[in-house]
């Protein structure tokens, strides 16, 4: 996961020029994972196509809890000062849906005592 987790970190620190925050933090973690071959169909008109069944999450290694702890570790100094001060996480593991590319995306705001913003208004 080492070279993953510096993907991370060089991809954030050209995207984001700013002093890291040092603040208590809400972060969302959405990973796409790349979807198995299996999950598309093969017959002569639908080649390509999603299948009907084909899984929405990802529940195969690697592990949710591992993929947030490379996140929170190399960002570290990038985004926010120490991974102490995320607060507040949501995070979610899924195959990659049609038209969008595998990856992490992640949303930062300040945490805000009794209010956890809506996962699903945020991406």
């Amino acid at each position: 996961m080492r070279p993953w987790k510096e993907l991370v970190n060089r991809t954030v620190r050209h995207a984001f020029d700013a002093m890291p925050f040092d603040e208590p933090l809400f972060v969302q973690m959405v990973f796409n994972m790349p979807r198995p071959g299996y999950h598309f169909e093969t017959k002569k008109h639908h080649v390509g196509e999603l299948k009907v069944n084909a899984e929405i999450y990802h529940g195969i290694a690697p592990d949710l809890d591992n993929l947030v702890k490379a996140v929170l570790d190399a960002l570290q100094g990038v985004l926010w000062i120490n991974d102490s001060r995320v607060c507040q996480l949501y995070t979610e593991k899924r195959y990659t849906p049609i038209g969008e590319q595998p990856g992490v995306r992640l949303v930062i705001a300040k945490a805000i005592v009794g209010h956890v913003p809506d996962p699903t208004k945020l991406l």
